[in-house]
């Protein structure tokens, strides 16, 4: 369902966090490493290395556990997600996406190629959820372990970013488009 304006308004008109949410001082999480790209998830962070390899960390507030492995993917320039789950974009637009990074991940491909750029809302609380703005600007979503699919609908996306449960997308004419739940 899309939102109305007066939803896309009250997301422009959020206000910024108050400063004692983000008063830990910063740490070292990562040293001895290339890190081409970067992502955080639910509390978590993802990096990818120069030979595309793929690797997470659980906690940023545990800096001394190791990273862990998920896949050397060669080719790959961004990630979204954490160590339960996550995404990578390779140079040809080709998008895999994994599952239970703590175990034995399992990868699968979502998108064969033609990914310009990835966005992804991971939490516990909610069904984690991607979108991928193609090449010729229109957006891909999915959901963990789902299919995806083309949202109909939408011209022409400069830029696409997910929420908790709805996404938006900034279209070329710099119009602002906003899908998914309307339960507000």
């Amino acid at each position: 369902m899309w939102l109305t304006n007066d939803a896309i308004w009250s997301v422009r008109a959020l206000t910024v966090p108050e400063p004692e949410l983000f008063s830990e001082a910063p740490r070292l999480v990562a040293v001895d490493t290339q890190t081409i790209a970067l992502s955080e998830g639910f509390g978590g962070a993802c990096r990818v290395g120069p030979d595309g390899a793929v690797s997470c960390l659980y906690s940023v507030w545990r800096p001394e556990e190791p990273w862990h492995p998920i896949a050397t993917i060669p080719g790959t320039v961004s990630v979204v997600g954490d160590l339960a789950s996550g995404c990578v974009r390779t140079e040809r637009g080709a998008v895999a996406c994994w599952d239970n990074g703590w175990e034995t991940p399992t990868l699968r491909v979502v998108i064969g190629g033609g990914a310009a750029a990835i966005s992804g809302r991971l939490s516990p609380a909610i069904q984690r959820q991607m979108c991928a703005r193609m090449y010729d600007g229109t957006a891909t979503c999915w959901v963990a372990e789902g299919a995806s699919h083309v949202v109909a609908g939408l011209p022409p996306l400069s830029e696409i970013a997910v929420g908790n449960d709805f996404a938006c997308g900034l279209a070329v004419d710099d119009s602002v488009w906003c899908w998914g739940a309307n339960g507000y």
